[in-house]
């Protein structure tokens, strides 16, 4: 049973502020995944009062609390979305750096299967599929990013 957010933060030992409630409405209304730079300029663009420091400390609390969800997707920014309870993927437009949520059954499945066949059963997943839209040559400012983390200049 879904706990309201005055419990979930009261559980966690943390107050529910104003700010909080601003933030997490935010977040709940989003689809791009926001920074937390992002996210205080939006809440000040509403007329929220609130530092950039109380939204850090605010979405620290928030993901401890299970609540929100941080995700790196490579480009040097974590970015948060709220938990909606859900399974779904990311696939990250690394030509434009828009982040898209997907849903496959299909990936579901593979998954499944695949920690069936190593004698686990899945409890979470998280997938991120980087990607350039088809067609598409142009280097990305990630693309040398991610060549250092794959090791394919080393």
């Amino acid at each position: 049973m879904p706990h309201s957010l005055e419990e979930t933060l009261t559980r966690a030992g943390s107050r529910v502020t104003p700010q909080r409630r601003s933030i997490i409405a935010l977040l709940a209304a989003s689809s791009d995944h926001p920074t937390a730079e992002i996210l205080h300029l939006r809440l000040r663009e509403r007329g929220v009062p609130v530092s950039l420091a109380t939204v850090y400390r605010t979405l620290r609390v928030l993901c401890q609390a299970g609540l929100v969800q941080e995700h790196d997707f490579g480009d040097g920014a974590l970015r948060f979305e709220a938990d909606r309870g859900d399974q779904h993927g990311h696939l990250v437009d690394l030509s434009q750096g828009g982040v898209f949520d997907f849903v496959d059954d299909r990936l579901t499945r593979l998954l499944g299967d695949i920690a069936d066949h190593h004698g686990y059963g899945v409890v979470a997943s998280r997938v991120s599929i980087l990607a350039r839209p088809l067609g598409s040559t142009t280097l990305t400012p990630l693309a040398p990013r991610l060549a250092l983390l794959s090791g394919a200049n080393a």
